[in-house]
């Protein structure tokens, strides 16, 4: 779907993760203030080691906080370009 494909992409900067530019659906704000996907740092910590890939400071998945507040900003966001794109209904005559 070329239209969701799109929107992922041209998402801004601060709704993706800092290490694979993806949309946020879980963030995690590090102690640096880096936001992860939760899902992408936890594999990435996993496969590296207890680094973080963006500071180099030592770091640990339970280092990291949840944010409702990103996730609720993304989620309105991509409300708003999906209404955006809703294309709009003709009207049926007599």
């Amino acid at each position: 779907m070329a239209g969701l494909r799109d929107l992922v992409q041209n998402a801004p900067k601060e709704f993706r993760c800092a290490l694979d530019g993806k949309l946020l659906c879980d963030p995690v704000v590090s102690p640096g203030g880096v936001v992860f996907e939760r899902s992408t740092l936890v594999r990435w910590l996993q496969k590296h080691g207890p680094t973080c890939p963006i500071t180099g400071q030592a770091l640990q998945a339970d280092d990291c906080k949840r944010s409702p507040e990103i996730r609720k900003q993304v989620t309105e966001w991509v409300r708003g370009k999906g209404r955006q794109r809703e294309p709009k209904k003709k009207n049926k005559g007599p």
